[in-house]
């Protein structure tokens, strides 16, 4: 449905050629005023609507993110995992995910991805670095120029990090309960 006030004459709203209603002149400005709070108030809940469904994570399995990595590539995942935190006097703190520990300790980082931790899981990292974790981040694939199988990745601007199973108390196993 087309509206507008007559060019010659504000007072007059038209709707679809026909004139509606006679407003006097400030009910004219109301009525302007109104109707631009009305347009963008929708620009603004139509915008957050289309942003809160473009950053909502998808939870897939590390095989499905490390297989297709241009797929998830600056997407928001939830994923899990085996986590390690590696300090080395000369490069610094690397963490990893990785799809088991046994991964882990045999350093098959084809089998995982870099984490760039949050500041909460730095302080956590006792907690968190040998166990099984559940993770919200967002991904970015990395891909060596003019590769065609896929690359690594980096899961950064990390929102969750949150243990899933202890290694040494797995939760598949009777007595045990997620931490």
């Amino acid at each position: 449905m087309l509206w507008r006030f007559h060019t010659n004459h504000p007072q007059l709203l038209v709707v679809e050629g026909v004139i509606v209603a006679e407003i006097g002149h400030q009910g004219a400005s109301r009525m302007r005023m109104r109707c631009l709070v009305a347009a963008c108030l929708a620009c603004v809940l139509f915008g957050s609507m289309l942003a809160s469904s473009q950053g909502r994570p998808t939870t897939i399995s590390l095989v499905q993110l490390l297989a297709s990595t241009q797929k998830f590539d600056g997407k928001a995942v939830m994923v899990q995992g085996f986590l390690r935190f590696y300090r080395q006097p000369k490069h610094g703190l690397n963490v990893f995910l990785y799809l088991h520990e046994e991964d882990a300790k045999n350093l098959l980082v084809s089998n995982a991805v870099l984490v760039i931790p949050s500041k909460k899981m730095l302080r956590d990292e006792e907690k968190l670095d040998r166990t099984y974790v559940h993770m919200t981040a967002r991904f970015a694939g990395v891909r060596a120029v003019g590769e065609e199988s896929p690359g690594a990745g980096v899961l950064k601007d990390v929102q969750d990090c949150s243990v899933w199973s202890d290694p040494h108390r797995p939760i598949g196993e009777p007595g045990n309960s997620r931490p």
